[in-house]
């Protein structure tokens, strides 16, 4: 076997992994934060039972605190660009007080994690919950529950989602997964709409003759020329046994003739001409 293959088979490995394990760490940072806003998402009255206070002592904590994370917490890097902008759009006293400054938002979840006294904590879970502001009106139960259910919806889909997560598998050579699959169909009733989807995606996932894509890094690895026929032909680097006619539509030929032009003139100049000038740089089979 190739050298080249082994190293091919290598990298596709470690990127399919690496791209994997990307994707879990993404999922599993989502899942924690989205947890971690259902523990501080709670209604006006489970505060209030929390902090052993009425509303109005937790609404003036609220604002002592809303005046220290103002004070304390860096400013915004929207805030600075339109401190640099020379052309300010301006925007009425409302505007301004219904889009709160976005630092602080981590200076209130971090005070909420070191909070020491339940006032604070619940004082906090107010002012997050509230857009970082001091609202005049009640809150309105049924809205509450609307979006504190909303927020339980994005929890359980990502939990969902990690659980359909499978780990990278090589490529089916030999149909066994395809075949499996089919035989579990007809012997079997799905569980859900889940699993029906999971079947169909098996079923319907074209199986390749290669165990992975084969990377020919530099042109240099592709001989290209033309048969006797007037086919365009290729050899890789390799594999110089086989040689592999090109069937493509008329809209792609010419690029596979400006390869063969491009080698014919780098092969007659000698050093003339550098590699990296010409129009393929790298291929693949896969």
């Amino acid at each position: 076997m190739p050298g080249r293959w082994y190293y091919a088979g290598r990298d596709s490995v470690k990127r399919i992994y690496k791209s994997w394990l990307t994707k879990q760490r993404r999922l599993y940072s989502r899942l924690d934060g989205q947890t971690h806003w259902l523990t501080v998402l709670q209604s006006d009255d489970e505060l209030i039972a929390a902090c052993n206070q009425d509303l109005e002592v937790m609404r003036a904590e609220a604002a002592a605190l809303l005046v220290k994370a103002e004070a304390e917490a860096p400013p915004s890097p929207s805030a600075k660009k339109s401190k640099k902008s020379p052309h300010p759009q301006k925007k009425t006293q409302k505007q301004k007080s219904a889009q709160p400054s976005k630092s602080l938002y981590p200076w209130l979840f971090e005070a909420y994690k070191t909070a020491e006294t339940d006032l604070s904590k619940c004082a906090i879970a107010y002012l997050l919950k509230n857009n970082c502001q001091i609202p005049t009106k009640a809150e309105h139960p049924k809205k509450f529950q609307k979006r504190r259910r909303k927020a339980e919806i994005r929890v359980e889909r990502i939990i969902e989602q990690l659980a359909r997560t499978r780990l990278p598998k090589g490529r089916d050579l030999t149909n066994e997964k395809w075949l499996d699959t089919l035989k579990m169909i007809v012997q079997q009733v799905p569980e859900d709409e889940t699993e029906i989807a999971l079947w169909a995606a098996d079923l319907q996932t074209d199986s390749s003759s290669l165990p992975f894509p084969i990377a020919y890094e530099t042109n240099e690895d592709l001989n290209w020329s033309q048969n006797d026929k007037g086919r365009l032909c290729v050899r890789f680097n390799g594999l110089a046994e086989h040689t592999f006619e090109v069937y493509c539509d008329t809209r792609q030929l010419h690029w596979f003739k400006r390869f063969l032009d491009d080698q014919t003139i780098k092969k007659q100049g000698g050093k003339l001409h550098s590699a990296g000038a010409l129009t393929l740089r790298s291929g693949r089979i896969g």
